[in-house]
């Protein structure tokens, strides 16, 4: 619902002003997961204390309501290793050269130790990015989590509305 403060009431989508010139800030954001038996299944010869799901979102003020991270089930996920840092990042497989165009991706100093599908990642669990306490959030699949843009990983923050 379209809600104007001004006049606390709703508004009809004929009511609203679009600004044509204005453009969307998007992030990446690192999940880091909790290192349990299931992360530790997918990757039985590594210790996975750094391993990190990667979301690209426009919407950075809907973090502090993250409830979970989304994957598709049916794409083929990366995991990948920055030696300098043993930091290990999960993407979606057909976006990573979208990636490459950002640090820490740019210098190709990583290499690629393992993959899953999205469905193999289902209830692996996430700490917040932002609040740092014992609280997690799964990972879940979902349809809407495409491979046309960001990582293959979607933030799920629904009091920010729906996808």
């Amino acid at each position: 619902v379209n809600w104007s403060p001004t006049v606390q009431s709703a508004l009809a989508e004929s009511e609203l002003e679009y600004n044509d010139k204005h453009t969307s800030t998007a992030i990446y954001v690192r999940f880091r997961l909790k290192n349990d038996a299931l992360l530790s299944s997918l990757l039985p010869q590594l210790n996975t204390e750094n391993i990190y799901a990667l979301i690209w979102t426009t919407t950075p003020w809907s973090l502090i309501g993250n409830q979970a991270v989304a994957v598709n089930e049916k794409l083929k996920y990366l995991f990948i290793k920055f030696p300098s840092t043993n930091d290990i990042y999960i993407v979606a497989e057909s976006l990573l050269n979208n990636i490459k165009k950002y640090p820490p991706f740019t210098n190709d100093q990583f290499e690629i130790i393992g993959n899953c599908l999205g469905s193999q990642l289902s209830g692996v669990n996430s700490h917040p990015p932002i609040y740092h306490d014992d609280k997690t959030y799964p990972i879940v699949t979902s349809d809407h989590v495409t491979d046309e843009l960001g990582t293959g990983l979607v933030h799920i923050a629904p009091a920010h509305g729906s996808d």
